[in-house]
């Protein structure tokens, strides 16, 4: 609608003076909404085996999902309803005139006998609720209508209804509001690319673009601090949260995840001492990634295990309040122990016959052998300073005592060797720290467990040797050479489930050109997982694309039956006025006479 000028009305239509608008959010967001939604929470007082409708018979989305998912709703509701109630505030306070209207929508159910023949006598009419929009007068004297309303084009109002607001009240255009921070123009598909139309030619502006047209500079910045801190009350208020399971299928994302996160491992966000030189540093993320060694925090070992649960808990409670945090931070300090113990034991002197020594609780020290290992009240004794002290340790006077220094890598320094015995000499106090009466409710220092696990499990997984044969001992996962088959199922599969609404995958059979000759990927509804959360895969699934129900059906490829060459492709939908669906034709190769051609990136499910 460019015969609207918005960008205009600053200052036309908001009164000159410095308007002080604190107060108005105050009373509307921290204290009308949020005890709206406190009323809400404090409702909902079904007890969690108690069934109803649908989930009496099958309930597969867990305990209270269906509470929790109508308070979300109901919440929301809350929140859409709060913010033209504001803007009303708002305007009065900048003294801009304004008509407002509260536009009912119902929810109608229309019954037929046959399909293609509708009984108007039964219609039902339920979930009334309010559309609120506003009119006001630009700089052009027009009239123009603000609609408010939920991102998405299912949620605009019909064109007759519009139409008659605009006669009835001599308006001259209208406008959406979208409740969206910014880019409301991205739910319509054709919008055009023109940087100087605010709306892309969609009538749709952003909730920030309507501040930034009506009111000060500074009011959305002001507006976004107020509902921040409304978040953060009724996260605390509400108590609610989504909690994941690890079963064998989601183990596997999950573990593609824990590896992102070590993968992105920075040594200089954690490194409180910053002791090792930029030389030392290469060295030691050359052992700890290039090679692999990582890889053992996520393998079959009970230190294994011990690091993904805590990830799991971080990863799940973070930001929780009201509860006893220890359980996270021990179970970092517990994965370090269980591993010191799972690397001395690969030293026994029966294995390298190095003559080496452990104490067992008091001193003297005692030779590590399999004997003593075996031995379980000397095992027992063997805690967490006994493992430290094993690399080396610092006494009372600050002096440094070596042992054990040949298993270090040999292309490090003593310097880095003195780092890590530093750094291992403050994890026994750490971890004590934790043993007492009072309960853990800081999450800073979970975070500092968990940064203090990842330095050690860096240091010594990258400083330490460690051999193929010693990795697959501490439950290193031997990574599997899946086959080129398998990495086309993983990649189609995968393809499936990317979402771009602009572009559609297709693939394209045997070498043809044909444009219109593609095949849309489904997805593989057969999978299995292993113990370990290694997908098996049932096959590749292709549909036809075809007007016809039977060439429509889907097609399995297996190892038996596949083409010779699959190309990629992409069905494009165009942002023209007059949208246009159109294949591009074979684009990129990724399967040729038995080889996966494309690069394998296996899918990552972020937290």
């Amino acid at each position: 609608m460019p015969f609207i000028v918005l960008k205009s009305q600053r200052g036309i239509l908001m009164s000159k003076k410095t308007v002080d608008t604190r107060e108005i959010y105050e009373k509307i967001i921290l204290e009308f909404c949020f005890n709206r939604l406190k009323t809400l929470r404090n409702g909902w007082n079904r007890s969690s085996d108690e069934k109803i409708g649908l989930d009496s018979i099958i309930n597969i989305s867990g305990e209270n999902y269906r509470s929790y998912n109508d308070i979300m709703e109901l919440s929301d509701s809350i929140i859409l309803d709060m913010i033209p109630n504001l803007v009303l505030e708002l305007m009065k306070a900048y003294g801009i005139e304004s008509k407002w209207y509260s536009i009912r929508e119902n929810l109608a159910k229309v019954f037929s006998i046959t399909e293609d023949e509708n009984w108007p006598d039964y219609v039902k009419l339920s979930d009334s609720k309010p559309v609120f929009a506003f009119s006001c007068r630009n700089i052009k004297s027009q009239g123009v209508l603000f609609i408010f309303k939920k991102y998405g084009i299912e949620n605009r109002l019909p064109k007759s209804l519009i139409d008659n607001i605009l006669q009835e009240n001599k308006l001259d255009g209208y406008f959406y509001v979208s409740i969206v921070e910014d880019d409301a123009y991205q739910e319509v598909l054709n919008h055009n690319n023109n940087e100087q139309d605010s709306t892309r030619g969609t009538g749709l502006l952003s909730l920030r673009q309507f501040f930034n047209n009506f009111f000060d500079n500074n009011e959305y910045n002001i507006f976004k601090e107020y509902v921040t801190e409304l978040s953060l009350k009724v996260k605390n208020y509400y108590g609610l949260g989504i909690v994941r399971t690890l079963t064998p299928n989601s183990l596997h994302n999950y573990r593609k995840y824990v590896e992102a996160n070590l993968l992105n491992f920075d040594i200089n966000q954690v490194d409180k001492l910053h002791g090792l030189s930029n030389n030392q540093l290469e060295l030691l993320s050359g052992h700890f990634f290039d090679k692999k060694n990582y890889e053992v925090l996520m393998g079959t070992s009970d230190f294994a295990q011990s690091f993904m649960t805590a990830e799991w808990l971080f990863s799940s409670l973070k930001g929780a309040g009201n509860i006893d945090l220890t359980s996270i931070a021990m179970r970092y300090f517990k994965s370090v122990e269980q591993f010191l113990f799972s690397y001395i034991k690969l030293h026994v002197n029966e294995k390298d016959g190095a003559g080496r020594q452990i104490y067992t609780g008091s001193r003297p020290l005692a030779a590590l052998t399999e004997s003593l290992l075996s031995d379980e009240k000397k095992v027992n004794k063997i805690n967490l300073g006994s493992l430290v002290s094993f690399f080396g340790n610092i006494d009372k006077n600050g002096n440094l005592h070596s042992r054990n220094k040949d298993l270090l890598n040999s292309d490090l320094n003593d310097d880095t060797y003195n780092y890590i015995v530093k750094v291992l000499s403050t994890i026994v106090g750490l971890r004590n720290g934790y043993f007492h009466k009072n309960n853990l409710n800081d999450w800073e220092v979970v975070i500092q467990s968990r940064n203090n696990a990842l330095l050690i499990f860096y240091l010594l997984l990258g400083g330490y040797r460690i051999t193929d044969e010693e990795r697959l001992e501490l439950g290193w996962l031997q990574t599997v050479d899946h086959s080129d088959y398998y990495k086309l199922c993983e990649y189609m599969n995968n393809k499936k489930f990317e979402l771009n609404t602009l572009s559609i995958p297709i693939v394209y059979l045997n070498g043809t050109t044909e444009p219109y000759e593609f095949w849309f990927i489904d997805g593989d509804d057969y999978i299995e997982f292993d113990t370990y959360g290694d997908a098996i895969f049932s096959g590749i699934y292709l549909r036809r694309a075809s007007n016809t129900a039977e060439k429509c059906k889907r097609v399995k490829v297996t190892e038996e039956n596949l083409p010779t060459e699959i190309w990629e492709g992409a069905l494009k939908i165009s942002r023209s006025s007059s949208p246009q669906i159109k294949p591009s034709g074979p684009m990129k190769k990724i399967y040729n006479n038995g080889k996966f051609c494309h690069t394998y990136i296996a899918y990552i499910e972020n937290d």
